[in-house]
């Protein structure tokens, strides 16, 4: 290779090299995209388990989704709201879900339907050791409360059971209740026409399981009017019993 010759390649390579140099360099100066971390897995839906509307038609709903840190629930509820004159208060309806996975519904109207949506929602995420907020796909449970004649217990049906001394003695069958045991369920008597006791409720703390008591006989000449009417676990009443009229 002629002196020339030589000359054009070395020139070719320290212009190669110095192309090379400078795209490296203009490479090297590009910003770079940061690192994006993976994003955060959103928890499973909730599973319903069993659904539980006791006679005061509050409710309860399992979900059995296994225990995940980092993880709890959120739960709206649709449906009506509760009168002002609801003897079971002025509010509307609530629902209350625990870490576990039990909500708890109160307030509810008899005879009613509603629509309780859950979601479990990841607050924390213990691969980054931050707090996050990402909610679950929803699961929605429709409720139906029951009737006042499906939530009260049974009427009783008294009557004389004979005398001792001065009182009259009264009987009656034990009341049945959808819900709530024989030995849950406890009674209450008023005594109308005696100034004395008219409609003061009786028994109302000592006679769960009891069926019977006994009043005084009234003065000679006079009567008295007793009911009883029977309260089940939850609260609920019944209609009052047949009046016993007793004559003194």
């Amino acid at each position: 290779m002629n002196r020339k010759a030589s000359r054009i390649a070395a020139g070719l390579v320290v212009g190669l090299l110095a192309a090379t140099t400078g795209a490296a360099a203009a490479d090297a100066a590009r910003p770079r995209p940061k690192p994006q971390p993976a994003p955060v897995v959103a928890p499973a839906a909730p599973v319903v388990g069993t659904i539980v509307v006791n006679e005061s038609n509050s409710a309860q709903v399992t979900f059995t989704n296994p225990f995940e840190y980092g993880v709890d629930w959120v739960a709206t509820v649709s449906g009506p709201s509760l009168p002002s004159s609801s003897p079971y208060g002025a509010q509307g309806p609530q629902a209350y879900v625990e870490i576990t996975g039990l909500a708890r519904l109160t307030q509810l109207v008899p005879d009613s339907t509603y629509v309780l949506t859950v979601r479990r929602h990841r607050f924390y995420d213990p691969g980054t050791n931050t707090a996050v907020s990402v909610l679950s796909a929803p699961t929605q449970v429709t409720l139906r409360t029951l009737t006042l004649a499906e939530s009260r217990p049974s009427a009783p049906v008294i009557a004389s059971a004979g005398a001792s001394g001065t009182r009259e003695l009264i009987g009656w069958a034990p009341s049945t209740d959808n819900t709530s045991a024989t030995t849950q369920i406890h009674y209450v008597y008023t005594v109308a026409d005696d100034p004395l006791r008219a409609a003061v409720p009786t028994c109302s703390q000592y006679c769960f399981g009891t069926t019977g008591t006994s009043v005084v006989r009234p003065a000679p000449g006079t009567s008295i009017r007793v009911t009883v009417t029977a309260i089940d676990g939850a609260g609920v009443r019944s209609l009052p019993s047949n009046e016993l009229v007793i004559t003194g």
